[in-house]
């Protein structure tokens, strides 16, 4: 089932307590595709799934499911199936009637009921508890349950907010390889709320970042890592984060290149033919990723001056905070790299891989 949201806005509140939640919004979410909304608290990705279950009126544009106009419909119309982060599981019921409850309230066949509920706890692997009730059970086995019970009705559209949020870190990626996975036999469209960028990266087909109500950028994973379209994308997505660091446009021998701590980076030949020579003492946001810097003597010309300001440690590799002219910079190393807090070491760029944004717009540069 496609969905199309064109020109949706969400308004709350009056006059002075006016708040936008959800600013001209035009997404199209493609049949059997898996989309996340993802952005920080009060982003707005929260109310657009709402507006697509039906759970809230758009205070201006339309909501299409297919070719038909759903936004005035009833969430009871829509056969749309909703997982929230609190499972929000019928604590009196075992998990076979959890399960069962939709279908018997449309007075489904009491054999399709049970034949549907049994393959269900097949698929999620939760055949052994369907005599428990909801407290006998872990926060994975609940979910589990919670997202059975959207399963078995066959909707045409999974809706789910944030339904990894309540459980362990460890717990949490197990269960996103099963959404992945259940996503991949079941095909269903499934748009997923989440906070968290990684869950986003991993699990999605295509990602929507949002920021104060706007859309920022609407891409597949690899597109917003390796091209996002300004300095709020490239700093939400990835972790740790791309690092920013001010720089200005001047002229050199072989173009234009850029001013970066006192010291001039040369600029690849696409940044340097985008620069044109009207450019010069443009101010400039260079972005670089974590993993793209490395460490030189300081004494090499052309590094960018850095002191060790923490040195984090994660097995494999190790995360190194660094002051760059007073701003501060994170590179991703190998763990046997040998650094200690207040060392004074040289960084080097991958000119290869540097993004530019522009000083004032924090729009990306092509």
């Amino acid at each position: 089932m496609e969905i199309r949201l064109q020109g949706v806005e969400k308004v709350f509140g009056r006059g002075a307590r006016t708040v936008r939640a959800v600013r001209a919004l035009d997404l199209v979410i493609p049949s059997g595709e898996f989309v996340t909304l993802v952005g920080p608290s009060g982003c707005g990705k929260t109310t657009t799934l709402r507006m697509i279950a039906g759970l809230e009126r758009p205070t201006a544009g339309r909501i299409f499911f297919g070719d038909r106009d759903v936004t005035d419909w009833e969430p009871r119309d829509r056969n749309v199936a909703m997982v929230f982060q609190n499972y929000a599981l019928y604590p009196h019921m075992n998990v076979f009637r959890n399960l069962a409850y939709g279908l018997r309230v449309r007075r489904t066949a009491p054999e399709v009921i049970d034949r549907q509920v049994q393959d269900t706890a097949r698929v999620l692997e939760i055949g052994s508890y369907l005599d428990r009730k909801p407290r006998e059970l872990s926060g994975g086995q609940r979910q589990r349950v919670a997202l059975g019970r959207a399963i078995v009705r066959n909707p045409a559209v999974f809706l789910m907010d944030e339904p990894l949020s309540n459980l362990d870190a460890k717990l949490r990626l197990t269960t996103r390889a099963e959404l992945k996975r259940l996503h991949l036999e079941l095909r269903t469209t499934t748009v997923y709320v989440t906070h968290d960028q990684l869950e986003a990266m991993t699990m999605s087909d295509r990602v929507a970042v949002m920021h104060d109500g706007v859309l920022q950028q609407y891409d597949g994973p690899a597109v917003l890592y390796e091209r996002p379209v300004n300095t709020f994308v490239a700093g939400f997505i990835g972790s740790p984060p791309m690092n920013f660091l001010p720089a200005t446009v001047e002229r050199s021998q072989t173009g234009m290149a850029l001013q970066v701590a006192g010291v001039t980076v040369a600029l690849p030949d696409p940044l340097r033919r985008a620069l044109d020579q009207r450019a010069e003492r443009r101010q400039v946001v260079l972005g670089v990723r974590p993993e793209h810097l490395r460490f030189q003597s300081p004494q090499v010309a052309g590094v960018l001056p850095a002191r060790v300001f923490v040195v984090e440690p994660v097995g494999a590799e190790t995360y190194v905070d660094l002051l760059v002219n007073g701003h501060r910079v994170v590179a991703r190393v190998d763990a046997d790299t040998a650094v200690s807090v207040d060392d004074k070491v040289g960084l080097v760029v991958d000119l290869r891989r540097i993004h530019l944004f522009d000083g004032e717009t924090g729009q990306a540069i092509r």
